[in-house]
């Protein structure tokens, strides 16, 4: 049941006391021998019916009308609760394939974009490459320092391959202290580029005063050719051991 408003109630009374108040004058009128008057009695029906029958309309048709504003409310309401479910629901989607400590793409995110990205390299048969660095020493700074440092040291290695990198290209942190890179639709960037800029960033950071301590990562490059397709599993493992080859490199060093 839908309520009438107040403003229609009141209507009603004011309505019907008009009724009652032009009923009552014909009544009056009609003890005179007019004949406009004999007209006028002889149509009272007829002009109460139709009073009535306006009346009935006007307050049908503020109470349909009343009851459609509310339903566009109720529709309105439901689309922004709609809206907002699923901006809730991208939001978690984001969320999904990021890395929470870095804002770097996680490991569902990056094999997503790499899975369409060498999809896209096997089409337009051009090669790509793959770097796949590790940040050193991880174990030693969180034991010395604490994880916060660790987490730091984190948080500037993914800046630091943010300044290596375009911002069209797939960063992400897929393991403890494992992050890799793929460069998209950077045709002048060479691999001895990349390296260099990689290295240069790191000194860059490594110059900053009061430091707590340095960062440096070991890393390994590998390059994808469309023409002999490897699986993206495959091409990790191979980074990961030319990664620890330099490593040990350093070590023995």
């Amino acid at each position: 049941m839908i309520n009438k408003p107040r403003n229609v109630v009141l209507l009603s009374l004011v309505a019907a006391l008009c009724f009652w108040v032009l009923d009552a004058t014909v009544d009056y009128l009609a003890h005179y021998d007019e004949p406009f008057l004999t007209i006028l009695l002889f149509n009272k029906r007829e002009v109460s019916f139709r009073l009535l029958a306006s009346l009935c309309f006007l307050v049908t048709g503020m109470i349909m009308s009343r009851s459609f504003a509310r339903q566009k409310r109720t529709e309105a309401a439901l689309l922004n609760e709609i809206d907002e479910r699923k901006r809730i629901e991208e939001r978690l989607h984001v969320l999904s394939l990021r890395d929470e400590l870095t804002g770097l793409h996680n490991r569902r995110g990056f094999f997503t974009l790499a899975d369409q990205q060498f999809k896209l390299a096997n089409r337009s048969h051009k090669r790509i490459f793959m770097f796949y660095a590790d940040l050193d020493n991880l174990k030693t700074i969180n034991d010395t320092y604490g994880h916060q440092e660790g987490d730091a040291a984190l948080m500037e290695m993914a800046a630091v391959l943010n300044e290596t990198f375009r911002e069209s290209d797939i960063i992400a942190r897929i393991g403890g202290d494992e992050f890799v890179a793929i460069p998209v639709g950077t045709e002048g960037d060479t691999i001895e580029v990349i390296t260099s800029r990689f290295n240069r960033n790191l000194e860059i950071h490594n110059a900053e005063k009061d430091r707590i301590c340095s960062i440096d990562a070991s890393f390994g490059i590998v390059s994808y050719n469309p023409l002999s397709p490897r699986p993206i599993d495959e091409l990790l493992a191979e980074g990961d051991r030319l990664m620890y080859e330099q490593k040990k490199g350093k070590q023995s060093a």
